[in-house]
């Protein structure tokens, strides 16, 4: 089993990878206040869904990278059924590592990273990087998980594989920010209604996915992985884990 293909398939018909619901996406669009023909990029953009709104929303001009050979070729077709009728969207398909240096220093109006930071190292290496890509007065917009207690349950752990120091506290993601001289905006998190309605399409993609292919291991590999997670998380991730929006602008 491939988590390329898994990933894909659990996340193919939802407009973001994450459990924040479009309303909180799109206010986050709108408080960005981007100038005329601005620049941006997005690391670990997935389907595109926030390139793309960018580019309508603000004429904005959005470098998108993405890893993922398959959702790269989801966003293809995406930016192709919906091209966007002010700015642009280029896919850049490869590792952050790689794009990272093809960018100038602070040439950005905006950089974004919503639910991809391990891409570039971790939440606390990614904020570096957009904050050196960023022009002063220019705005980073991150997504990331939290814990929602200093010490989440071991079983949770135990069973999902994630790591104790994976995420911090809520408030920890926004002072971090600040404490590298950026000024916090604006956060909002995933309430639970929008967690149940992202992890349950997550876990319909992938049993329908299996029951289109039932002699297929991998499949069955896939099925028993989803299963095992939406346990977890119906046993302990609603109350352990949570995902935020967070907004910063670099002085200047």
């Amino acid at each position: 089993m491939t988590s390329d293909l898994y990933t894909y398939i659990a996340h193919k018909d939802q407009p973001y990878a994450n459990p924040m619901g479009e309303a909180a996406m799109n206010r986050a669009a709108d408080l960005l206040d981007l100038p005329p023909d601005a620049s941006a990029c997005d690391f670990g953009a997935g389907f595109c869904e926030l390139a793309l709104r960018l580019a309508n929303r603000w004429g904005a001009r959005v470098a998108a990278i993405e890893l993922s050979p398959r959702i790269a070729q989801g966003a293809e077709r995406r930016i192709a059924e919906r091209p966007p009728q002010r700015g642009s969207v280029s896919l850049l398909k490869g590792d952050a590592g790689t794009f990272r240096p093809s960018f100038a220093p602070e040439s950005m109006d905006l950089c974004a990273c919503i639910g991809a930071t391990h891409a570039l190292g971790g939440y606390h290496k990614a904020l570096e990087v957009l904050v050196k890509l960023t022009r002063p007065g220019g705005k980073i917009l991150v997504g990331e998980g939290f814990w929602t207690s200093p010490e989440p349950s071991p079983s949770y752990l135990a069973a999902t594989g994630i790591a104790s120091d994976e995420f911090m506290l809520h408030f920890e993601n926004i002072e971090h920010g600040i404490d590298m001289g950026l000024q916090s905006l604006w956060s909002i998190t995933a309430s639970p209604r929008e967690w149940d309605e992202y992890e349950w399409a997550h876990a319909q993609a992938i049993e329908a996915y299996a029951a289109a292919r039932p002699d297929d291991d991998e499949a069955r590999q896939m099925l028993q992985r989803s299963r095992n997670w939406r346990r977890a998380y119906l046993r302990w991730g609603r109350e352990h884990l949570g995902f935020g929006l967070y907004l910063f602008r670099k002085p200047g």
